[in-house]
């Protein structure tokens, strides 16, 4: 009994491949059809998709923390900024939206599709800042509908970030040389303090040898006069 079952399953398994065979040459035609169409909509529907541009540029990291090092003398925690933290400056709102009115100055302004929103961080949010190991080099990428709307785009940012660290190195000068005056005429002061006491002293006991000190004076009121010339 067991033996003729055994000798059925064969039979039933192979009564179900041919089954499954006949259903496919009988709907071969209706098969293919379906396969025709999805391929045809497949097709339509991907060419009638906007094709999409991308547009790269690389700008080098300038180190802007030199005369802050040099403002607080080498004071802890006063390094460089980290690669991350300027491409966050770089994604953001400040930076995104200078680069929006740069772009609107383009004479092809008009026909660029982003021309449309309103909001300047989200249109151009989508923006990628990528930096290269061991390198000061970002590399912003952004894509677009539209060849020139994406260089453009590139381009204005890049340009905005230039704009932004011109404006930070000349807040930076004005605020070391400002700093350096300060310095110079409080030492100015305290030098002409010295010089009267060393005229005083001298006359009463006769030297004519500078203190340490005075020296000292003479010589870091000379050091800060110099550093002023260079930087006008």
């Amino acid at each position: 009994m067991e033996n003729q079952y055994q000798n059925q399953q064969p039979l039933q398994d192979e009564i179900k491949l041919s089954d499954y065979v006949r259903i496919v040459l009988q709907y071969r035609y209706l098969i293919v059809l379906v396969f025709i169409l999805v391929m045809a909509a497949t097709i339509i529907y991907t060419a009638r998709q906007d094709k999409i541009y991308s547009a790269s540029s690389r700008i080098m990291l300038e180190d802007q923390n030199q005369g802050a090092e040099f403002l607080f003398m080498g004071a802890p925690g006063m390094g460089k900024n980290s690669i991350n933290n300027q491409i966050e400056i770089i994604k953001s709102r400040p930076t995104l939206t200078l680069a929006w009115e740069i772009m609107k100055k383009y004479p092809d302004w008009d026909l660029f599709p982003i021309a449309s929103h309103e909001n300047p961080a989200g249109a151009l949010g989508k923006v990628k800042v990528e930096s290269k190991r061991e390198t000061d080099l970002l590399t912003i990428s952004i894509e677009s509908t539209s060849p020139t709307e994406a260089q453009a785009a590139v381009n204005a940012i890049a340009e905005a970030i230039q704009q932004q660290n011109t404006q930070f190195a000349r807040l930076e000068y004005t605020t070391i040389r400002e700093f350096l005056e300060t310095q110079l005429d409080a030492i100015s002061r305290r030098l002409q303090a010295s010089e009267n006491d060393l005229r005083e002293f001298k006359n009463l006991n006769r030297l004519t040898e500078l203190t340490a000190e005075t020296t000292k004076l003479i010589e870091q009121s000379s050091e800060l006069e110099a550093e002023l010339e260079a930087s006008l």
